[in-house]
């Protein structure tokens, strides 16, 4: 499967070529303006597990695992954080996961 581009605005439901693990790659403002611990909590309210963290280009990586029906609630949410907060576009794409024990912020 390829790489599934998306804009904040954009009605999005997961196709079913997606997986149970993804990686997300968001851009926007979202360095600098408590994303990742955004992320991190709501990642703990639905059980998600998996990691957030800072890339060097500005963006943000997402790796999460779950069963799809959750992994669409959480996008939904994270693409429609309130302000600083400002989601531009997210990448979406399958991927290998490793054994995550919780969802945690990276560095």
């Amino acid at each position: 499967m390829g790489l599934i581009l998306m804009n904040s605005t954009d009605n999005y439901h997961l196709l079913a070529t997606l997986n149970e693990c993804i990686k997300v790659i968001v851009s926007g403002r979202v360095q600098g303006v408590g994303f990742r611990y955004t992320v991190l909590k709501h990642a703990e309210a639905f059980k998600i597990k998996g990691y957030v963290k800072n890339l060097y280009d500005g963006t943000v990586e997402i790796v999460i695992k779950k069963d799809k029906k959750t992994i669409d609630k959480f996008i939904k949410i994270i693409k429609n954080l309130p302000y600083p907060i400002q989601v531009d576009k997210l990448s979406l794409e399958n991927t290998v996961c490793e054994e995550f024990k919780r969802f945690e912020i990276r560095y």
